[in-house]
């Protein structure tokens, strides 16, 4: 227990192991250590700081978390564990009367000095990059599907249109003018690298939002309903757009000749994709305002 972390900050892994180790031994598991059988929480605590490597009394109770180190996560969902429901597979899960452990309150942990978050974040590098990639495709796109002209203002007036068709595709609206369908795929493989840039800064955001809004719970507090539903807004966004992309692919690849009925439920799945995306960073940008409020109070 302690997930790898340095030992000098695992020290809220100790008291895990102690407590998994006793309800063991409660069970019918039997330990023998130094001094006998092994019987409390105590005993397990002092046979585990006799081994070699072992977490030092010491050590920091830092509260960690992956989304911190690694915000990619929150492209998998955001949630916040209820401690009081029984996950079971193929069965209701029963909610039960959790309790905390009495180190917990002997912690005294405030947020955020007790965790990660009120740390300095490592993950840096990758969102000044990424950001650059935001400012930079949409010129590449515009260049791509308006070659020769204005890129300032024709160029990028073409990327709206572009957007602004796939919306429109499944009520029989054309390809808008001046877009060829090779050009609309030379944008799309540029769009693949604007959601990978976008999708990378919205999950350093969207993590310190919902980190900010849940903060450290007791195991009587109850998760947000509204909260557990925004930590999938982004993971919506990012799949409805890439799906977006394959479909509008699809739909330039189906041959003119070829059946109608296909042609147009491409063309609706596209919108749908669009509106689904759409839904999603508008939710990913209501983490984003409820995290700032959160943090200013």
């Amino acid at each position: 227990m302690g997930g790898g972390h340095r030992r000098d900050e695992a020290g809220l892994a100790r008291w895990p192991l102690a407590w998994v180790t006793s309800e063991a031994v409660q069970c019918g598991l039997r330990l023998r250590g130094p001094e006998g059988l092994m019987l409390s929480e105590a005993q397990v605590l002092q046979a585990a700081a006799a081994l070699p490597g072992a977490v030092p009394d010491t050590a920091s109770g830092l509260v960690h978390s992956r989304t911190r180190s690694t915000p990619w996560w929150a492209l998998s969902g955001l949630a916040v564990r209820d401690p009081a429901r029984v996950v079971l597979e193929g069965a209701p899960d029963p909610r039960i009367q959790a309790q905390a452990h009495p180190s917990v309150a002997a912690l005294g942990a405030q947020w955020p000095q007790a965790s990660v978050w009120g740390q300095r974040s490592a993950w840096s590098w990758p969102l000044p990059v990424a950001g650059l990639l935001m400012m930079l495709i949409p010129w590449a796109m515009a260049a791509v599907l308006a070659p020769g002209a204005p890129v300032l203002w024709a160029g990028l007036g073409q990327v709206a249109a572009l957007a602004a068709w796939q919306l429109q595709a499944w009520m029989g609206a054309a390809l808008p003018a001046g877009i060829s369908p090779s050009a609309v795929q030379k944008a799309l493989a540029l769009d693949l690298l604007f959601i990978a840039a976008y999708a990378t800064v919205l999950a350093a955001w969207a993590v310190a939002a919902f980190a900010r809004v849940a903060r450290l719970r007791q195991v009587g507090q109850r998760p947000s309903p509204l909260l557990q539903k925004l930590g999938w807004a982004l993971p919506v966004a990012v799949a409805a757009d890439l799906a977006e992309d394959a479909v509008t692919l699809a739909w330039l690849c189906w041959p003119t000749e070829g059946l109608a009925a296909v042609k147009l439920l491409l063309a609706v799945a596209m919108a749908l994709c669009a509106a689904l995306k759409c839904l999603g960073l508008t939710g990913v940008l209501a983490l984003l305002v409820w995290g700032r409020v959160a943090r200013a109070h």
